[in-house]
């Protein structure tokens, strides 16, 4: 990470494993890994850090981690539903 935390900055955390990612238009960039000691167990360089599918080829052990990074993109991407109570919906 450049020593900033920008607003497109994101973590997600499996157990013991973080994994720093940025958002990237509809994609995750994905920085770093390390675990609840501070270990780095992968690290990227920058700018064009890696988005979620690279990441996952390259490390398929870290599946599990890959899976909630995923839902977490797509939480963060996906606007919220609108439901029939809600007033605007109708306009």
């Amino acid at each position: 990470m450049d020593g900033t935390r920008s607003e497109n900055s994101r973590s997600t955390v499996v157990g013991d494993l973080e994994a720093m990612w940025r958002l990237d238009g509809h994609s995750a960039r994905i920085m770093l890994v390390h675990d609840t000691s501070g270990e780095i167990l992968v690290s990227y360089e920058g700018p064009d850090y890696p988005d979620l599918a690279s990441a996952r080829d390259r490390s398929p052990d870290l599946s599990p981690l890959w899976d909630a990074v995923r839902h977490d993109l797509w939480t963060a991407i996906t606007p919220p539903c609108r439901t029939s109570n809600d007033r605007r919906w109708w306009g």
